[in-house]
C-alpha cells in the first residue's frame, strides 16, 4: 500500500515537472517586438511600461533592443484522483499558483495580450497603425525595409532572407482601409490604395521586392506587429504641419539655358542651389520639404506640379536661371500666378515678392521684380502658392561669374530659406 502511494506521488510530481518544462520551453519561443503598451519583460514577473512604437520611415529596426515575452495559455493539469493527501494538495497548489502568475493577461490598448496575438488581426493592426494600411505576412526570419519615391508615388518593399518564392506571394499582401478585416491579393490591395503592383524574387540573393504605385501621394510609417510588416499610409498633412515642395528646374535630358561661357548649363546651377537649400531644410525640424529632383534627372512638368498639389504643400518654389539673346540682360526676377486668389491672405504673388527681394539683396543683383507666369505649366496648374525664381542671367558674364561662385549659390539658397520662414509668418498670422 505504501509503495503504491509513493508511486502515485512520484507520478504526479513527474507530470507536474514535465508540464513546467513544456511551459518554459514554449514560453521561450513566443516573442513579440515593436508594439506599445504594457508587457511582461523577459525574465521578470511584473508588467513594464514600454514607449509607443517608434515609427520608422525607411528602416525596419526600432531604436530599442528590448524584447518582450508573452506567456502562452495556462497549462492545465488533470488528475484522475478524487482525493489528495495534504502533501499532494500543497504540491498541486504550488504549481497552479506558478501557472496563473505566469499567464496573467496584461491589458494593452483595451484588449488582452492573448487577444492581440491571436484575436482579430486587422483590428489589432488598426489600433496601432491606423485605418489605412498595406499589410505583408512576413516569412520566417525575414527582414524588411521600405523606400519611397513620392514624385512617382512608388513604394518599394524589400524582404531579405526569404527562403524561396513560395514564402512570399501576392496572397500574403493585404489591405486595410477602415475595415476590420484583412483583404488579400493583388486585386483587393489595388482596389482603393494602389494603382499597380508587381513582385520579383531573386533566389541568388534570397530577396523579394514588392513594387507598388499608389493612387495618391501618401507618406508612410512602418510597424512590425506580430507576424506582419505593416505600412501605414498617411496624408502628408496628417504627419507634417509645414510642407514645402522645392523644384530644381530642368535636369537630365533638358539642360536648360547655356551660359555665355559655353561651358555652364542652367540645370547644374539650379540643382546645386537646391542641394544647398536642402541642407538647410532637412535640418529644420519645423519644415518638411519634398524635392522634385536631387540628381541629374528629368521629372515631367506634370509630375512636378502634381507632387506639390498631391502633398497639399503650403509653398511650391521652382529654382531657375534666366537667359536672353541680349547679353545686357541681368538681375533677379520671379514669376507668379495672377489668377490665384489671396485665400488666407497669402498667395503666389506674395511668395514671389518675398523671394525675389531676398534673393536680389543676398546676391547684390538688380531687382527686376515679378512678372506673370500664367503661361508656365507648373504655375498655371498649381493649386498652392507658387513662384518660379530666375536667380540671375547666365547669358550675362557678370551674373554668370557671380553664380559660378559656390558661396553665392549658398547665399541664394539661404535667401530662399529665409523667404520660406517669412512666408510662414504671413501664412500663420493670416496677413
Amino acid at each position: 500500500m505504501k509503495e503504491e502511494m509513493l508511486l502515485k506521488k512520484i507520478t504526479k510530481i513527474t507530470v507536474a515537472l514535465t508540464a513546467i518544462v513544456f511551459f518554459l520551453s514554449a514560453a521561450r519561443e513566443l516573442y513579440v517586438t515593436e508594439m506599445g503598451g504594457t508587457y511582461v519583460m523577459a525574465g521578470t514577473r511584473k508588467p513594464v511600461e514600454l514607449e509607443e512604437v517608434p515609427v520608422l520611415d525607411d528602416k525596419l529596426e526600432t531604436d530599442t533592443d528590448e524584447t518582450v515575452l508573452i506567456s502562452p495559455e495556462p497549462v492545465i493539469i488533470f488528475s484522475d484522483e478524487t482525493e489528495n493527501t495534504k502533501e499532494e494538495e500543497q504540491q498541486v497548489n504550488v504549481w497552479e499558483e506558478f501557472a496563473s502568475t505566469d499567464t496573467e493577461t496584461i491589458e494593452t490598448k483595451g484588449t488582452t495580450v492573448y487577444d492581440m496575438l491571436f484575436g482579430d488581426v486587422a483590428e489589432r493592426i488598426m489600433n496601432v497603425a491606423g485605418e489605412r494600411c498595406i499589410v505583408i505576412k512576413k516569412p520566417a526570419n525575414s527582414m524588411f525595409s521600405v523606400t519611397e519615391d513620392l514624385l512617382t508615388r512608388t513604394i518599394k518593399v524589400s524582404a531579405e532572407y526569404v527562403k524561396d518564392k513560395n514564402d512570399l506571394s501576392p496572397a500574403d499582401v493585404y489591405r486595410i482601409d477602415g475595415e476590420k478585416s484583412l483583404n488579400g491579393g493583388w486585386n483587393e490591395v489595388s482596389y482603393d490604395l494602389v494603382e499597380n503592383m508587381s513582385m520579383t524574387f531573386s533566389q541568388e540573393n534570397r530577396t523579394a521586392d514588392i513594387i507598388m504605385v499608389t493612387k495618391e501621394h501618401w507618406c508612410f510609417r512602418t510597424y512590425n506587429i506580430g507576424g506582419y510588416y505593416v505600412i501605414s499610409l498617411k496624408r502628408p498633412k496628417e504627419i507634417y504641419d509645414r510642407i514645402v515642395v522645392i523644384d530644381a528646374g530642368h535636369g537630365g535630358k533638358d539642360p536648360g539655358a547655356p551660359g555665355c561661357d559655353g561651358k555652364t548649363w542652367e540645370d547644374d546651377i539650379n540643382l546645386d542651389i537646391v542641394l544647398h537649400l536642402k541642407e538647410l531644410l532637412d535640418n529644420d525640424p519645423d519644415i518638411k520639404a519634398f524635392y522634385t529632383r536631387t540628381a541629374s534627372t528629368y521629372p515631367s512638368l506634370d509630375d512636378r506640379v502634381a507632387l506639390a498639389n498631391g502633398v497639399d504643400a503650403d509653398l511650391f518654389i521652382s529654382v531657375h536661371c534666366n537667359a536672353s539673346t541680349s547679353k545686357e540682360g541681368n538681375g533677379t526676377e520671379a514669376l507668379y500666378s495672377t489668377t490665384q486668389g489671396l485665400g488666407n491672405g497669402f498667395n503666389s504673388e506674395s511668395l514671389a515678392r518675398l523671394c525675389v527681394a531676398n534673393l536680389a539683396s543676398a546676391l547684390g543683383t538688380k531687382l527686376r521684380g515679378i512678372v506673370s507666369g500664367d503661361d508656365i505649366r507648373i504655375i498655371r496648374n498649381s493649386k498652392v502658392p507658387v513662384t518660379l525664381l530666375e536667380v540671375c542671367f547666365i547669358s550675362n558674364k557678370n551674373d554668370l561669374k557671380l553664380i559660378k561662385d559656390e558661396n553665392n549659390r549658398k547665399n541664394a539658397a539661404k535667401a530662399i530659406y529665409d523667404s520660406i520662414h517669412a512666408a510662414y509668418e504671413y501664412l500663420e498670422k493670416g496677413n
